[in-house]
């Protein structure tokens, strides 16, 4: 099969990365901060480009170290080259650690370079080991303070080169479901759906899955986030399936739910107020409402129809670099949409011991009101 993207052809401009990045000077500036060290791997990729993997522990994939006149990505030299080429154009200076050189070492001899004396890091993303070690090292010479959310609003709404890899992410998952939908018949198993699903995200030009796929059929349905296994699909099974594709960086998610062979009439109402929750609630989205008013929305119908107690989940999450990243779409969020942020929209119903119906669509908040990027086929419940 061909893929469908050209995996060179597209990323993040350097330009754009520069202005993140000064973005994050003038935000360093209003708040007093000399320096600013980054560990959570999206913020790093986000303001640098560069795209070691996001399982990688800091001391392995790199820390950013970005300050009024100069910023700096600290690697080890496993990804030297890569990373030169991916950060320099965006006004990175790549620097690995010297013989019989810690990596917090090399923090610590460029912060007391640049003349910091309050330095900002991300207290959920810095291990604190690290942070120890670091504090040891500038004991006297700087101040290390925790931040929390301080580089996230930054990526909270998707730029038009954002989109175009957002979009394709989701085209990617799109095409892969829509092609392995026939295949969930009685007599496969969960594992077997999730490698055909797997398979199709690599050949169709995806770098990876998102996250691990969910393939939930039956009983196990009633597990919001299964791990597929073993089981083999029985007719009139709900088979929930969670999904998504990683595009340069970017994810996309989506869930669906069939039904194998003929449905029942219990799926089929399950299945139509889960669809009319979903819906409404994408109807719902524009400028100005609170993530807690679109929530309700979805809610309030599943409430209405006597499940309230099954939906237990919030409604969605923002994506992006992360799969899950504000702004939250929950029961009391107070998230304020706005246009070019992007969320999920997935309600559902879980029944101890029948199973799940899960529906989500990426949605995009525009000056009107919204758009539905999710493509796949979500309006029939059977083969």
């Amino acid at each position: 099969m061909q893929s469908t993207a050209n995996k060179t052809a597209i990323r993040i401009s350097p330009a754009r990365h520069r202005e993140r990045v000064a973005a994050l000077q003038a935000k360093m500036e209003e708040t007093h901060f000399d320096a600013f060290l980054v560990s959570h791997f999206a913020n790093r990729r986000f303001l640098s480009g560069y795209s070691a993997p996001d399982h990688l522990p800091s001391e392995t994939a790199g820390f950013l170290l970005v300050t009024p006149g100069s910023n700096f990505l600290i690697t080890n030299f496993l990804y030297v080259d890569s990373a030169r080429e991916e950060t320099e154009p965006a006004g990175f200076e790549v620097v690995i650690n010297v013989p019989g050189e810690t990596f917090i070492q090399a923090i610590a001899r460029l912060i007391r370079q640049s003349g910091a004396k309050r330095v900002g890091f991300e207290s959920v993303a810095l291990v604190f080991d690290y942070y120890e070690a670091l504090s040891r090292e500038l004991a006297g010479e700087a101040e290390l303070l925790p931040t929390r959310g301080f580089i996230e609003p930054l990526r909270w709404l998707k730029d038009a080169e954002e989109l175009v890899l957002m979009r394709q992410a989701i085209a990617i998952s799109d095409r892969a479901f829509d092609e392995v939908r026939p295949l969930i018949q009685p007599g496969i198993t969960e594992k077997q759906i999730a490698w055909e699903i797997e398979r199709r995200v690599r050949e169709f030009g995806g770098e990876a899955l998102a996250f691990e796929t969910i393939v939930a059929s039956g009983p196990n349905g009633s597990t919001p986030h299964a791990v597929p296994g073993e089981r083999v699909i029985e007719a009139g099974d709900p088979v929930i399936i969670d999904m998504g594709a990683r595009y340069f960086g970017y994810n996309s998610d989506m869930t669906r739910t069939v039904c194998a062979g003929e449905p029942t009439a219990r799926f089929k109402e399950i299945y139509n107020i889960v669809l009319e929750a979903e819906l409404r609630a994408c109807d719902a989205v524009r400028p100005g409402l609170t993530g807690n008013e679109v929530d309700a929305v979805a809610r309030d119908i599943i409430t209405q129809h006597g499940y309230g107690s099954t939906f237990r989940h919030s409604l969605g999450h923002g994506i992006g670099l992360a799969v899950h990243e504000p702004p939250s779409v929950s029961k009391g969020s107070p998230h304020v949409l706005a246009p070019g942020m992007i969320h999920s929209v997935e309600p559902g119903i879980y029944l101890t011991g029948w199973g799940g119906v899960r529906i989500e669509d990426l949605v995009l908040v525009t000056e009107a009101g919204f758009e539905n990027l999710t493509g796949a086929v979500k309006d029939g419940y059977y083969q």
